[in-house]
């Protein structure tokens, strides 16, 4: 199509030229310059079956992208992308690949879960994702299809365990996901019997399966700093077992949950990306508070600011004297700016409460009442260490106002003046503290081991299908986001086709605006994977789809 436009504005561009008396010339370019013949595209299934591609999976499946689940990122979801891709010559794909439609230009946005915002755009003029306003969906309307003509199965903010409890689309349980509920087969409804969504996956009689799980078991927890009142993670013993029911399962036809199974459906499973890598993980840097050297109000602001903290490092000296804490505590709380970067503050409740210690110094006399009272966002805080890693949404509340009063001759911004994690209008600390503000290096550790096992695990359930005579393969998907991340060979960024596509949300990046789930490009990167997989382990020859036509970031110029 390329070819052709190019002829036909050539060709115009001719006409523009020549005079009528000259037709003969411009029939000779003709002649001379034929459009080159578009080649059909084509290809060879080999030993696969790809009649009818059925996807169970989560976000990432579901095309989740900006944050809400609307029209155009389920299109370009990668289950979407390879089942019109699969319909192409040779290929034997099924004619229309079914999915739980949203009719929703702009969806139902769960950042910001207030029933009126869609999905984010990232505004150019602000360097920062926006909600768009109007045609936002409704959660709680039910998908007008039928679920035995549905192929991906993907559900929004599923966890593993999801998939195998009829609870999933019952309101009145902890197990309850809105999103499934939309196409449950059988919605539950106050422990009723309701459909399972690995059952209603079996149904749709797929030819070839895609199983992927595991990213929400621990991305709520990332996401809130490590906090498992906002998310807990899914014990990886846990996770095994289910992972494990669904992949045979799904390889077998549903017969491995009643009987002996016979493994009749091939198939892939899809490894668990590093989150830790993503940009909501990444845009916001531990030593975000800059100030600039050449800037003399920056740089009085130093000054001011650190003459102001020499109450509280004193008091932490007096702690250390008192044997209230030890000196590597204190090191760790110590507050000091300087021009350039400078770390985030926050609360750390697993820091010694110096509330008592600060009580002492008063009834002692040695600090004043108002000197209390300044002392007390302080009694758990300290700056934040270099390597951890500060939430995206933490951006939202980084610089703010404590007091709500820019115009105050005494500003007092959070993260910066007020640790993040105390109320200033409340005058004490959040019920989580600061914890939803950070991940700090044991959070961090116990989020990739979490990870690592979960891969141990769907990799053990891949070889134990293959070793009972099934046949499906693992696809490393974590590779193409370790590439982009720089951790494979110390560049930030990937190349694709000759793209040079950036690990983050920019115009030519690869992730959506949420920072979380790649943009449309993203998706047709993990089609690919996922292609180049079956081309290496069935004998087939299935082209790649094209990168540079899939639309990148949403964003507003």
């Amino acid at each position: 199509m390329k070819r052709i436009f190019n002829y036909i504005l050539s060709t115009a561009l001719i006409l523009g030229a020549v005079s009528c008396g000259e037709d003969e010339i411009l029939d000779q370019w003709i002649a001379d310059n034929p459009p080159a013949e578009e080649v059909p595209v084509s290809g060879d299934p080999g030993d696969l079956n790809l009649s009818n591609l059925v996807v169970l999976g989560t976000s990432l499946a579901s095309g989740i992208q900006d944050g809400a689940l609307f029209n155009a990122g389920q299109s370009g979801s990668f289950p979407n992308l390879l089942g019109a891709h699969f319909q192409i010559d040779g290929l034997g794909g099924t004619a229309a690949f079914g999915q739980p439609d949203i009719n929703s230009v702009n969806g139902y946005n769960m950042l910001y879960n207030d029933g009126t915002s869609g999905r984010t755009q990232l505004d150019l003029s602000l360097r920062a994702p926006v909600p768009t306003t109007g045609d936002p969906a409704s959660l709680g309307a039910a998908w007008g299809g039928t679920t035995s003509t549905l192929n991906n199965f993907g559900i929004p903010l599923a966890y593993a365990g999801q998939f195998l409890t009829d609870d999933t689309s019952d309101p009145f349980t902890s197990s309850f996901n809105p999103f499934y509920r939309r196409f449950a087969s059988v919605a539950s409804t106050n422990g009723s019997t309701g459909s399972i969504a690995l059952t209603d996956a079996i149904s749709a009689g797929g030819s070839f399966f895609i199983y992927e799980a595991g990213i929400n078991d621990i991305l709520l927890y990332a996401a809130g700093g490590g906090t498992t009142a906002i998310g807990p993670i899914t014990s990886s013993g846990a996770f095994e077992a289910y992972a494990d029911i669904a992949i045979h399962a799904l390889a077998s036809a549903g017969t491995s949950l009643v009987t002996t199974p016979t493994y009749s459906v091939e198939g892939l499973v899809l490894n668990v990306p590093p989150i830790l890598v993503f940009p909501f993980f990444q845009a916001v840097q531990w030593d975000a508070i800059a100030f600039d050297a050449n800037d003399p109000v920056d740089v009085g602001t130093v000054a001011a600011l650190n003459d102001g903290f020499e109450g509280l490092n004193g008091a932490i000296d007096f702690a250390v004297t008192r044997t209230v804490i030890d000196q590597d505590e204190a090191d760790a709380r110590y507050v000091s700016y300087a021009t350039g970067s400078n770390p985030i503050l926050v609360v750390d409740q697993s820091l010694t409460d110096l509330g008592s210690h600060f009580d002492f110094m008063y009834a002692n006399e040695i600090i004043t009442l108002e000197d209390r009272i300044a002392l007390e966002p302080f009694r758990q805080s300290r700056p934040l260490a270099e390597g951890e890693i500060v939430p995206l949404s933490t951006a939202t509340k980084l610089g703010v106002e404590a007091d709500g009063d820019d115009e105050n001759d005494v500003i007092v911004p959070y993260g910066v003046v007020i640790p993040l994690g105390f109320d200033y209008d409340e005058g004490a600390q959040e019920t989580l503290g600061g914890d939803p503000y950070y991940i700090d290096f044991a959070e961090q550790v116990e989020i990739e081991t979490a990870r690592a096992l979960y891969n141990v695990a769907l990799a053990g359930a891949v070889a134990d299908v293959n070793n009972g005579g099934g046949d499906i393969a693992l696809v490393d998907i974590a590779s193409i986001f370790l590439d982009a991340a720089g951790l494979s060979d110390g560049v930030q960024g990937i190349t694709v086709q000759g793209l040079n596509l950036s690990p983050d949300f920019a115009p030519n990046g690869i992730f959506s605006t949420d920072g979380i789930h790649p943009c449309q490009r993203g998706h047709a990167i993990i089609a690919n994977k996922i292609i180049a997989t079956m081309n290496s382990n069935w004998n087939a020859s299935i082209p790649e789809i094209e990168v540079a036509p899939v639309l990148g970031p949403y964003f507003i110029p």
